[in-house]
């Protein structure tokens, strides 16, 4: 450990030093009273904002206001009850979701994990026009890689937008739009090219103020939802891993069409009769087995594509347009995908015969098998 020695602070670019041993601080060339001393490695020597490859950005009003959007978008959401997941960047990251999918792909900055895990992209935008002509400008490019995520994950990203001014957002200008509206309004959009790329004017009277399009719930949602999930978390504590397959039940062909345009899959959570446990082996489920009334033998076989299933209101499935009303308070809700694999997709298994099944009305019922017991 020694000492960086930054002679004149107030040059650019700034002018240091470095010496190992503090006696050596006398023999640095032009030191001064307002030279400035920093305690540290060599290999870690100060850096200035205007020349830092790292920093450099600081510089710049858009950028200070982008990462103070994030902050006053965390507080904000968080002061209504949302659950924020701050999500990761990096290349591994999302290149674990869009292997199978063609064209780079962008995260967004949180899921919201209370809002049936939207995920959010915060920005700090200037405005322009007047009145109800304003708009704010989104590149061709991050656009593309929203929707390419979206297609790649199912979840729906949603555009929160501030107003910026010099280096700050306008706390009271926050506005939202569905990247997926942005996708059905381009043939009407403008397009212009700027220094940086083609952008998109995105026209604010087709956005929703604040956190309305999140959807608002009662505080009883909310506090059946973290009773919920605490209590069936207590249920997996310790537990081992048993892979296995949830045979479960459609109700109609618009029941099946909104599962798989979707890629949702629910089942009634909370007390009550028909209620679907999710205990050690649900949460470690790989597969989900549908059939319909009637129907033994079946080959609908869909991948569970995350660790355990997520809670959701009635509100946030009928949201989703999901058919009919549902008829329950609280639903697990696994997300899923048909499965891939030739050797699997020409399946297909008489459910009578595994262990479980149960005969007449009791046919509905969800139950679980061994994930052998389907490979057989």
């Amino acid at each position: 450990m020694g000492y960086h020695v930054i002679i004149e602070p107030e040059l650019f670019p700034i002018k240091y030093t470095y010496v190992d041993r503090i006696n050596e601080l006398v023999l640095v060339e032009g030191i001064n009273e307002k030279s400035v001393i920093i305690e540290g490695k060599s290999e870690n020597p100060p850096q200035q904002v205007g020349v830092s490859v790292n920093f450099r950005h600081l510089g710049e009003e858009w950028y200070r206001a982008g990462l103070r959007a994030l902050t006053i978008f965390a507080k904000l959401a968080r002061d209504r009850q949302l659950v924020l997941e701050e999500l990761s960047h990096g290349p591994e990251n999302v290149r674990s979701y869009v292997r199978a999918k063609k064209g780079a792909a962008k995260r967004g900055d949180f899921l919201v994990r209370n809002r049936g895990n939207a995920e959010v992209e915060v920005k700090c935008r200037s405005f322009y026009g007047r009145g109800n002509r304003k708009y704010f400008l989104i590149s061709q490019e991050d656009l593309m890689k929203h929707l390419n995520m979206e297609n790649a994950t199912r979840t729906s990203v949603i555009l929160a937008v501030f107003e910026r001014k010099g280096d700050k957002p306008q706390e009271d200008s926050l506005c939202m739009i569905r990247i997926d509206r942005i996708k059905e309004l381009l043939p009407e959009l403008v397009s212009e090219e700027k220094e940086y790329g083609w952008v998109y004017r995105i026209p604010l009277q087709e956005t929703v103020s604040g956190f309305d399009l999140l959807g608002s719930y009662g505080m009883d949602d909310q506090e059946d939802i973290v009773d919920l999930v605490e209590k069936e978390s207590e249920s997996r504590i310790g537990a081992d891993e048993v892979p296995c397959v949830i045979v479960s039940y459609y109700k109609s062909k618009e029941h099946l069409e909104w599962i798989v345009r979707n890629g949702l899959y629910n089942l009634r959570a909370g007390d009550g009769r028909g209620v679907f446990s999710v205990g050690p082996q649900e949460a470690c489920a790989k597969y989900i087995l549908l059939h319909t009334e009637g129907e033994t033998y079946t080959g609908k076989l869909f991948q569970i594509l995350e660790v355990g299933p997520q809670v959701y209101t009635k509100n946030m499935l009928i949201r989703k347009q999901y058919p009919g009303s549902p008829g329950h308070e609280l639903y697990w809700v696994y997300k899923v995908v048909p499965v891939l694999e030739e050797e699997l997709r020409k399946q297909i298994w008489d459910i009578s015969l595994f262990p479980g099944y149960i005969t007449g009305h009791g046919a509905a019922c969800p139950f679980t098998i061994p994930l052998a017991e389907l490979m057989k």
